[in-house]
């Protein structure tokens, strides 16, 4: 388990424009230590600190404003650099599909081979043709159509497949379908967040917001834990990987929409 330590940047505006500014850095609601600047100067950063045994400081988070969700507008997608490359896998999502028409993909991998030939990996979309219908790859050909599950709704989905090909889908902490699918190819190509993965290119961008998303390897490693963000050097809009410390931008055009400022 890692705990987040935050910069927290504390102004007091009464009648007048303070000389410094201070910024503390918290355990929860427990106050370490403190740095200062004036107003104008360069920050210095404190020591990082020393969590209590279990936890990890995984470095200052003063870059970034955590957002409480991005948003989509049908052009904007996420390349998250994961090659799911096995059919084990982990993924938790929690996101709302904001416009109920066309096929659109919360995420999703595949190579094909004029359409002869599929390898997928965790495609999760509405399709057209099933408004009322989720719909979920991860092999060869073989699909999972979840009934009644409301397009412009906020869901948490969380997937899970093990080394026997066995699969469990819960919708919000409840599962709507489990059971088997057959042995797939390895795919080679990374999984995208906003979109699907066709032979390299965006497919079936979605209108949506997304809230977090997580995945795990065929190791059961968490390999990548996206938290909404907005980078304060340029204003960017994005996922920012506690894992990595890596920002992920939109990689397709246009921007997203940052939702509202997480208190």
């Amino acid at each position: 388990m890692k705990k987040i330590f935050v910069l927290l940047c504390i102004l007091f505006t009464n009648t007048a424009i303070p000389d410094t500014i201070s910024l503390n850095w918290m355990d929860g609601n427990t106050m370490h230590a403190q740095t200062t600047c004036t107003v104008g100067g360069d920050l210095i950063l404190p020591s990082a600190p020393t969590p209590a045994y279990g936890y990890h400081f995984t470095g200052w988070a003063s870059e970034y404003i955590f957002l409480e969700y991005i948003e989509s507008t049908g052009t904007q997608y996420i390349d998250t650099g994961v090659v799911l490359s096995t059919a084990k896998s982990e993924i938790y999502l929690d996101a709302q599909k904001t416009n109920a028409t066309g096929r659109q993909a919360f995420m999703g991998a595949q190579v094909t081979d004029d359409n002869t030939s599929n390898t997928i990996r965790q495609i999760l979309y509405y399709p057209s043709d099933f408004a009322g219908f989720l719909r979920w790859y991860n092999d060869s050909g073989t699909f999972t159509d979840i009934q009644n599950v409301d397009a412009t709704t906020r869901h948490s989905y969380h997937i899970t497949c093990d080394a026997s090909n066995a699969y469990s889908i819960e919708i919000d902490n409840v599962v709507r379908s489990s059971g088997s699918q057959p042995e797939p190819s390895i795919l080679n190509i990374s999984l995208y967040l906003f979109a699907k993965n066709k032979n390299g290119n965006a497919d079936q961008l979605i209108h949506a917001k997304i809230y977090s998303f997580w995945v795990k390897d065929a190791n059961d490693t968490l390999v990548r834990n996206f938290i909404p963000a907005k980078r304060m050097s340029d204003n960017a809009v994005g996922m920012l990987d506690m894992i990595t410390n890596t920002f992920f931008e939109n990689a397709g055009t246009g921007e997203f929409i940052g939702g509202p400022v997480v208190q």
